[in-house]
This record gives structure tokens, C-alpha cells and sequence, in this order.
């Protein structure tokens, strides 16, 4: 059990749920922003794939590193080192006079977030319990949640796009004090102490990391997907206002907050593997509505559907890593899987983006249809894999054998 008092680990937690609040407001504020910015910048709508895919390099470089950098320097100078680069990239990203600037200060606020990300995650899975990763990710999701009225209320305000993501990377610069301050709260314990009583397993045993990169590729492939292009499909595409579009985006992200709750609330006793098994379905049935786009229901009926679908599909994976990957591998295959995380966003994006080049932005539905039906496929190889792995590490004979 963890040596650090109540009040220790409190203090610590209260920091990491701030943080990860502040990290979720550009998810929602980017898609939501993107119109104006793209109009304001004389950019195409295509445009906004190139940003993403710069985001993802960065994101990418940051979370394969990532369990390096804890290894060697520690978990909060991780999250420092992570948040001074958001800082840098998000005031960068305000102050971005064209699109090649755009890309390159987009590397660092993608290398930020892919740095963050898989850090907090593995500490929270390693040190804390399912409720405490259903907070986390519920706070992330309020963070999402909050950025697209954030966002329209600011400009509707005289604020321009451009002061939103200035404002969002000096309370990056806040957190890193915060961090700075309850520096020692991070590192005073071994990372793998509460999976002590776990075998510690090969992660490329039977093939199951390159299969939790597939999941995890396809998830957040969705998810950013969604986030990045709903309200360009309601606005611009199906002629949906402005404000109820943002109403409807902030949907998503509320009941993708709410499921994350749900699993703050009761993750310790909720079925995991079902829980991913429903998720998916919801997810599916989100995604041929948005397709389908049935005329005597609202445009953007199918978002809270959507986000109650995928809303436990990451948490609840990056709970299982210990045990399935071994808790002594599990930073670092954790920043694997964040990188096969980056690579998903950005070939998602450059798919929607182009397809939407050709033709019109109703190409997310289908997109998001398929990918779900792809992720229950993998879901059911990764679920074979895992049950391999402990029949071997029990010693049971397999077919195979």
C-alpha cells in the first residue's frame, strides 16, 4: 500500500485533477474555434488536418518518450517539463501570424500534451485506484466540456480567438508552479508499488501491446475526430447555428464527462470488460445516427450518444495495462500506447479532411462508423490475447503448445 498520508495524497491529486481540467479546454475550444480562426487566417478547410498532423508528431514524440523521462528525472519534472511546453505552444498558437507558423508552434503544444498525458495516466493507474482514473478522466472531460461556451462566450464577448488560447496557455504556466510546489508528492514512492503482487509479464507477449496500439489508435482516433470536426459538420455543413452547434459539441463532451463520473463513482466495482463491450455498442449506434442523420430528430442527437460511447473506452484500457502488460513495463508501454494514441488523431484527421476536400464533412458519420465496428474487432482479438497470456503465465497448456 502506498506510504503517503491522506493528506499528501490529497494535495497531489487536487493538482493533477486541476491540471487535467485545463488540459481538456483545448480539446473543446480547437474544433469550436476553428471556423473563425480558419476564416480570420484566410486558411482552407483541409487546413486544419496539417495542424493536427503537427500536433500528433509532437504528441507522438512526447509519449513515446514519456516513460523515459519518469524513469530518469521523475514524475514531476515530467509534468513540468510537459506543461512548460503546452505553455509555449498554446501562447505560440494565439500568436501565430500564418499557417507554417501555426504548424511548427503546434509541435510543441502536441509535444505538451503527449508528454502530460501517459505520465499522469501511468501514476494514477499505478498509485491510485479505478475511481480515482474515473475522476481524472471526468475532469478532463469537464475541462472538454467547458471549452466550446468558453470559447463562443469570449469572442461573442470582443475576445478574439487568438486571446482564448493565450489565456488557456498562461493557466498552463500556473499549474506548472503548482506542480513545482508539490513536486515531492510525486516521487516519494515507487511507481509499481501497488501492482507488487502482479507477475511481471512480457508486453509483447502473444502480440497483446501491438493489439492495445490498435485500440488505442482507433479510440482516440474517434474521439479527436469528433471533437475536431462536429461542429464544422453542424455549422457549415447542415446549417445548424453557431450557438446551438457549440450546445450541441458541449453535449458530447458533457455526457463524455458524465460517463467518466460514472466510473469515478463506481470503478472499482464496475465489470471492466463489459463496460468497454456496452461502450462500444453505444459508440456504434452514435455513429450510424450522426450517418443516418434521421430528419425528424436534431442534427446533433447523435453527439451525446457519441460521447457516453466512448467516454470509458480509454480510461478504462489504461486501467487494465498493468495487469495485462506488467506493472513494471507499464510507464513505458503506457507511452506507447499514447503515441499509437497520436498516430490514430492525426490519420483520422487527414482522412476526414481530405474525404471532406472532395466532397462535403457528412463523410465523419461513416468514418466514425467503421472505426467503431474496427475497434470491437480488436477488442475481441485483444480479449483472445489476454486470456492466452494467463493460461501461459499460469502455466496451462494451449492449443498452440
Amino acid at each position: 500500500m502506498p506510504t503517503m498520508s491522506r493528506s499528501r495524497i490529497s494535495a497531489a491529486l487536487v493538482v493533477v485533477f486541476a491540471t487535467f481540467v485545463i488540459f481538456g479546454l483545448p480539446d473543446g475550444i480547437f474544433g469550436t474555434l476553428w471556423p473563425t480562426q480558419r476564416a480570420d487566417m484566410g486558411l482552407a478547410i483541409g487546413d486544419l488536418s496539417w495542424v493536427i498532423t503537427a500536433l500528433t508528431v509532437g504528441g507522438f514524440t512526447g509519449s513515446v518518450l514519456s516513460g523515459h523521462i519518469t524513469r530518469r528525472l521523475g514524475t514531476s519534472a515530467g509534468i513540468r517539463l510537459a506543461l512548460g511546453a503546452s505553455f509555449v505552444g498554446l501562447v505560440g498558437f494565439g500568436l501565430a501570424p500564418n499557417l507554417p507558423s501555426l504548424i511548427v508552434i503546434s509541435v510543441f503544444a502536441g509535444g505538451g500534451a503527449g508528454l502530460l498525458d501517459p505520465i499522469v495516466n501511468a501514476w494514477v493507474s499505478l498509485r491510485h485506484s479505478a475511481k480515482v482514473m474515473g475522476f481524472l478522466h471526468a475532469f478532463f472531460g469537464l475541462g472538454a466540456a467547458l471549452g466550446p461556451p468558453f470559447a463562443t462566450t469570449a469572442v461573442g464577448n470582443g475576445m478574439t480567438w487568438r486571446g482564448v488560447f493565450v489565456i488557456v496557455g498562461i493557466a498552463e504556466l500556473v499549474l506548472l508552479a503548482l506542480v513545482w510546489a508539490k513536486r515531492h508528492d510525486f516521487d516519494t514512492e515507487e511507481l509499481h508499488e501497488k501492482h507488487h503482487e502482479l507477475p511481471a509479464v512480457s508486453p509483447s507477449s502473444g502480440g497483446l501491446l501491438q493489439l492495445t496500439l490498435v485500440w488505442f489508435f482507433l479510440i482516440v482516433g474517434l474521439e479527436v475526430s469528433i471533437g475536431a470536426w462536429a461542429f464544422s459538420l453542424l455549422f457549415e455543413e447542415r446549417g445548424v447555428s453557431e450557438a446551438t452547434a457549440a450546445l450541441w459539441v458541449a453535449g458530447f463532451w458533457g455526457t463524455f464527462t458524465a460517463g467518466r463520473v460514472v466510473l469515478g463513482l463506481v470503478g472499482d466495482r464496475l465489470p471492466q470488460e463489459p463496460a468497454l463491450w456496452v461502450s462500444l455498442v453505444i459508440t456504434t449506434i452514435g455513429a450510424a445516427l450522426m450517418w443516418a442523420n434521421p430528419n425528424d430528430l436534431p442534427a446533433g442527437i447523435s453527439l451525446p450518444v457519441l460521447g457516453a460511447g466512448v467516454s470509458l473506452l480509454f480510461p478504462v484500457m489504461v486501467l487494465v495495462t498493468p495487469r495485462w502488460l506488467g506493472p513494471q513495463r507499464a510507464a513505458v508501454a503506457t507511452g506507447y500506447q499514447f503515441g499509437a494514441a497520436s498516430i490514430g488523431s492525426v490519420s483520422f484527421s487527414i482522412l476526414i479532411g481530405q474525404l471532406a476536400e472532395i466532397g462535403s464533412l457528412e463523410v465523419l458519420g461513416p468514418v466514425l462508423f467503421f472505426g467503431a465496428v474496427a475497434t470491437i474487432a480488436t477488442l475481441a482479438m485483444t480479449r483472445t490475447a489476454s486470456a492466452r497470456q494467463v493460461r501461459v503465465a499460469a502455466g496451462i497448456p494451449t492449443r498452440e503448445d
